[in-house]
């Protein structure tokens, strides 16, 4: 994170996202020119001290080639670039833009599983061992998420939109 936060202290970090947006013509355009940037941003030169240690004075016997994995990298970009990028243009009352960046968000591909999805899918789909199949797009995934946090974890059943008719 912190490779992302210094590229844009010249600059600002908005600015080479927001030119991304403002010239991406497609959803899919707009997601493989995020992701490229992204890694610009999070590869580390060859000598970088984090490629070698963990922790500050601990040296790793095993070096990397990155410092976030690509599931980390796919988090970054639906939780906080695409709904960034998507904040400004609203702000900006930039409609096209605004509808490019939904359009992006409800195509990028799943994320990782975790416990809430795995759960979700389960009380959803019981009946059905591929229900992984079902939950497709991060999109869902977040849905999922949303619910969980504001019906499931407060046992507030009676305001679940999955119970509703």
């Amino acid at each position: 994170m912190s490779y992302l936060i210094s590229a844009g202290l010249d600059h600002g970090l908005d600015v080479p996202f927001v030119e991304i947006m403002e010239n991406s013509r497609s959803p899919q355009r707009l997601i493989q020119q995020i992701t490229g940037k992204l890694k610009q941003y999070v590869v580390p030169s060859a000598e970088d001290y984090w490629l070698t240690h963990a922790v500050f004075g601990a040296e790793m016997h095993i070096g990397r080639s990155s410092l976030i994995g690509l599931s980390r990298h796919k988090e970054m970009i639906i939780n906080a670039i695409l709904p960034f990028l998507y904040a400004l243009a609203k702000q900006s009352e930039q409609q096209d833009q605004m509808k490019l960046v939904r359009q992006a968000y409800k195509q990028y591909p799943r994320l990782s599983d975790n416990r809430t999805i795995r759960q979700m899918s389960r009380f959803l789909f019981p009946k059905k061992p591929d229900r992984v199949k079902f939950i497709d797009k991060a999109i869902l995934q977040q849905a999922l998420i949303q619910i969980d946090h504001a019906t499931c974890r407060n046992k507030d059943c009676s305001r679940c939109v999955l119970g509703r008719k």
